[in-house]
């Protein structure tokens, strides 16, 4: 077996590449995680994770991107990945070179040179979306992991996937709650042992993706029905990795035309441990709160009704500021 190494010779040459963990998929999907994995989720949105990622790899002067993920979601993936291709840069997944010989030169050279030959802008977004397409199929070949293969049981290709993100130039980790790479994820904190022990610097690794804030809520879970009889629904949120009080929140449902402003509580949410971060992304967040009413119905006209609601911040600094828009959530209302 070929492995990290004579991938990185075969791919990248004597090329700096930048590696980053993208979680998407395990843990940070299910529920044992809580506050924890919603709002890994959020910060590692598709959007904000190539945001971050091409902007990292213009200040290095980086072209070639190494993305190692578990992700789940086909639309995800393509998202991300179309967005760093039409960003300038080459991005990879991790297979092995004695995989398939056709597949391999497919990969790295035939397909990037066709793009990068490519003029208009339409092109380039169409050949970018079937190199995203070929890039996720090749995931569970090699070991390219995806949502069918727990992590942990593919200790092989956790490992060589960890080695060859220690190789790299420079490591993006995934966001989490606390800016430390030991609490971003396992995964990431062996590869920051790693390049550690290799004589990699501190100045070579990053935490994606927390120049924004970010909006987690904490209540009603998702797709949550309210029971019949109930006229109201209360909304609570956490406006994290931003300082205290710089941003004011609002509750929209679009189909109705409705907004409706968050109280702040005066309270902060402070993560499990205690641990040092950044002055960039504050430890703790904002917690805020919101009440919809909806009109009673009689009881003739029992049934259900279903909206989408969506949280948008506004920062206190300038009314000119443009709002975020954050992922809208469905709700059932019952009658």
């Amino acid at each position: 077996y070929d492995g990290p190494d004579s991938f990185i010779q075969a791919v990248f040459g004597r090329e700096p590449f930048l590696c980053a963990h993208w979680r998407r998929g395990d843990r940070a999907f299910g529920v044992e995680m809580g506050l924890s994995g919603l709002s890994q989720m959020r910060m590692n949105r598709p959007d904000r994770f190539a945001k971050f990622i091409a902007a990292k790899c213009q200040v290095l002067g980086i072209s070639n991107v190494l993305i190692v993920t578990n992700s789940g979601s086909p639309g995800d993936f393509d998202e991300a990945v179309v967005s760093l291709l039409m960003a300038g840069l080459r991005v990879h997944r991790y297979i092995s070179p004695s995989l398939s010989g056709t597949v391999f030169a497919k990969l790295t050279a035939e397909i990037p040179q066709q793009f990068a030959a490519l003029e208009s802008a339409e092109d380039k977004l169409a050949q970018a979306r079937k190199l995203a397409s070929f890039l996720r199929e090749l995931s569970g070949q090699g070991c390219g992991l995806d949502m069918k293969r727990n992590w942990e049981k593919w200790p092989q290709c956790v490992l060589e996937e960890q080695a060859l993100a220690s190789r790299s130039t420079y490591f993006v980790a995934p966001a989490a709650t606390e800016a430390r790479i030991q609490d971003s994820s396992q995964f990431s904190a062996r590869v920051d042992i790693l390049r550690s022990l290799a004589g990699k610097q501190p100045n070579t690794v990053d935490i994606c993706c927390g120049d924004e804030p970010t909006v987690v809520v904490m209540g009603p879970p998702p797709s949550y029905s309210i029971p019949a009889g109930q006229t109201f629904l209360d909304v609570a949120i956490l406006v994290m990795f931003a300082p205290a009080n710089v941003y004011d929140a609002e509750l929209r449902i679009p189909s109705a035309d409705f907004k409706v402003p968050f109280q702040h509580t005066g309270r902060q949410w402070q993560p499990p441990r205690s641990t040092a971060v950044s002055e960039s992304r504050p430890a703790g967040a904002d917690m805020m709160q919101t009440r919809i009413t909806f009109p009673a119905k009689p009881i003739e006209k029992a049934g259900k009704d279903q909206f989408t609601m969506e949280v948008v911040l506004f920062s206190k600094a300038t009314a000119e500021s443009e709002p975020i828009v954050f992922d809208s959530q469905s709700i059932e209302v019952r009658y």
